[in-house]
């Protein structure tokens, strides 16, 4: 018997949940950023004019972008940056992608996360709508959830 859709695990109706250090941050609906980009150091070697060789020098990271209509959770991301004020430790990050049933269906762990920006919604009473709220957090690499 053929499977339906709702039935696959596939991320259609994708929300977002994002935990610090067993700390919720609560569901976001939109993640962009989730990225890792090797550096390489080309060397040409003498008297070999077939090929390049390509060396990796270094990893970097893209900046992650959360985004959300607001809500109450906000609470949340405003308690996280408040404490980075009075000093801080680097904490892990973990972004579960979950179905619309709540299932997840992928996971990514962020190594040592610190919030970089966060932007609140335009108060524009000429032009109403959804107010969002966007954080940008910046972190060291990936580490496996298995």
């Amino acid at each position: 018997m053929p499977r339906l859709i709702d039935d696959m695990e596939i991320g259609l109706s994708v929300r977002y949940l994002v935990s610090i250090d067993d700390q919720t941050l609560g569901n976001f609906t939109n993640v962009e950023g989730l990225d890792a980009t090797i550096e390489m150091e080309t060397y040409q070697e003498g008297g070999n004019n077939e090929m390049t060789w390509q060396f990796p020098k270094r990893m970097t990271y893209g900046d992650v972008t959360l985004s959300r209509p607001l809500g109450p959770d906000t609470r949340f991301v405003a308690g996280w940056i408040s404490s980075i004020i009075q000093g801080y430790a680097k904490k892990n990050a973990v972004i579960v992608a979950m179905n619309g049933l709540g299932i997840p269906i992928a996971q990514w762990g962020l190594l040592h996360v610190l919030p970089k920006k966060w932007t609140g919604p335009a108060l524009d009473p000429d032009q109403p709508k959804l107010l969002q709220e966007k954080l940008v957090i910046v972190h060291e690499g990936f580490f496996s959830l298995l």
